[in-house]
């Protein structure tokens, strides 16, 4: 009985894991150019550079504000949002983050006695409204995620096949679904607003807002893990990429599956316990 439990939770842990879907999803910019290197995207002026990626799970907007001016910089946090299919966004969080790290142990004094301690350290990061940026230096924030859950509702003429890249020459190619869109049937069209001042906001109420507009430009479709299988060339960068995943139908329905196995088959031991220590 125990070792078909341990193979049921292996199939529902294996299941949680694979037969996993992805989107890869590739931002483009009306008006702040792709830097060669890494696929970023830039705004520069005489006192300040800026620059956003947006790489990895859900889309994490990352934000670099280089301080080219010999004199300080603020930014207004607070006063500073994202705009998502109108819909707009504080780069302040709404909550504090807490982290914190565990330990305990547990005694057995007797069959029917046990002595439980434990152990918590942890600290609690509260949001930054403002930040200063000394002269010649920078700064990065990253505290809004784009993209939780799928695009639906694109329609399936849009997309046709495409394959991945070799990692090396051993490597296969993957079967992917790619489509393309502009401005205007984007599934997420989105705008950045910071607002700088070059002294506190207190003292100069006047911010000069920077504006830098983006949308999704190319969506593929696979079951292949991006991570692991690259849908362009590895010397292009990848700040403007992002990707969201879900569980296949198949995968949900076997670790369901395996876990209410594991949880009859736990019940069948508690029950056959029961009985023989009753005997």
């Amino acid at each position: 009985m125990r070792l078909l439990l341990q193979v049921l939770f292996a199939m529902a842990v294996f299941a949680a894991a694979s037969c996993q879907r992805y989107q890869i999803c590739t931002v483009s910019s009306y008006d702040s150019p792709r830097k060669a290197n890494d696929s970023s995207f830039v705004f520069e002026n005489d006192s300040l550079k800026i620059t956003y990626s947006f790489a990895g799970n859900h889309a994490p907007v990352a934000v670099t504000v280089f301080n080219k001016a010999d004199y300080p910089l603020y930014i207004d946090w607070q006063r500073s949002a994202l705009v998502t299919n109108d819909s707009a966004m504080s780069y302040v969080p709404d909550a504090a983050r807490f982290g914190a790290s565990y330990y305990g142990n547990s005694y057995n004094l007797n069959r029917d006695l046990s002595v439980n301690y434990a152990n918590m350290n942890g600290s609690m990061e509260l949001p930054k409204n403002t930040e200063f940026i000394p002269p010649h230096a920078f700064i990065k924030r990253t505290t809004l995620e784009l993209a939780q859950e799928f695009f639906t509702n694109i329609p399936d003429s849009l997309f046709h096949t495409v394959y991945s890249y070799p990692v090396d020459e051993e490597d296969t190619k993957h079967r992917g679904k790619k489509a393309v869109f502009d401005s205007l049937n984007s599934p997420l069209v989105f705008t950045s607003y910071l607002a700088v001042y070059n002294n506190l906001p207190a003292v100069n109420p006047n911010a000069g807002l920077y504006k830098q507009r983006f949308y999704i430009s190319e969506l593929i479709k696979t079951t292949n893990n991006p991570a692991q299988t690259p849908f362009r060339r590895l010397n292009e960068g990848t700040s403007d990429q992002f990707y969201t995943k879900a569980r296949t139908g198949y995968g949900k329905t076997v670790a369901v599956i395996g876990l209410v196995g594991v949880a009859a088959g736990a019940a069948a031991l508690s029950a056959t316990a029961s009985n023989n220590h009753g005997q």
